[in-house]
Parts: C-alpha cells; structure tokens; sequence
C-alpha cells in the first residue's frame, strides 16, 4: 500500500510540474507538441538566436540572419568552441536545412543537415534527417 502511495505522489509530482522530457518524436507529439510549418519558422527564425545541446553533449549556437546565413559556434570534446558559418533556409515541407563549415584546430569541416523543428508548450525541439516517431530530438532555445 505504501509503494503505491509512494508511486502516485511521484506521478502527480511529475504531471503537475510538466518537467518530463521528451527524447523522440514520438514523445514530443504524445505531449501536444506539432512540427512547425515554413510560415511559423519564417516568422521565427530570422534575427534569432538558436541554441541547446548536440547530440554528444556539447553546446552548441548560431545567431541566424534575416538574409539566409549564420554565424555562431559550437562545442568541441577537447574543451574549446569551434567557430561555424554558413547558410539557412526552411525547405516548403517545414525541413531546417543547415549548409556550414566548422572550423576546428587545424582543419575545417562542411556539414550540411536537415529536419523539423518541433513546438511544445514554450520549448522547441529539432530532430535530425529522421523524423520517424522514434528519432531522437534535441531541445533549442530559440530567442530574439
């Protein structure tokens, strides 16, 4: 009897604080969340600052401009940020597609990503190339 006390305080703590984290897609849009539409990212992003944790743990931020480029950095494993440039745009199906250079140490690389940016509540979430209900997703702030 006392376990079950015990497990339903637990569950109405974590209801009443709204503080469970959602990891997939699938959790994301269980919660209410929604993929954003081109309309509702155009109106977001240009002249925001967009930030959170990459998927290795680091940091990571992009100040992304009105005309299409950012510039930002983002954490390395060796303790120092990387600085990164490049280009924005929001695909008609509501896709972020990032095309940039790090630039590490001694070397630089070219990545290029897309995929939705998820709204919950007051919280953003991205997803990577999969937005199968299992993918993974990401918190961003995303603040002008």
């Amino acid at each position: 009897m006392r376990t079950i006390a015990m497990a339903a305080g637990v569950i109405l703590a974590l209801a009443s604080t709204g503080t469970v984290a959602q990891s997939t897609v699938k959790e994301v849009l269980d919660a209410g969340g929604k993929a954003l539409t081109k309309a509702e990212l155009m109106a977001l992003l240009p002249g925001a600052s967009f930030s959170g944790p990459t998927s290795v743990g680091t940091q990571l931020q992009r100040n992304m401009k009105a005309d299409g480029t950012y510039s930002g950095n983002v954490g390395t494993t060796y303790g120092k940020n990387a600085p990164q440039m490049g280009e924005w745009k929001v695909e008609d199906d509501g896709q972020l597609c990032i095309t940039g250079t790090t630039q590490f140490r001694e070397s630089s690389r070219s990545d290029k990503s897309c995929g939705l940016v998820y709204k919950l509540g007051d919280k953003y979430f991205v997803a990577g190339q999969d937005n199968g209900p299992g993918a993974r997703v990401l918190e961003r702030s995303i603040t002008k």
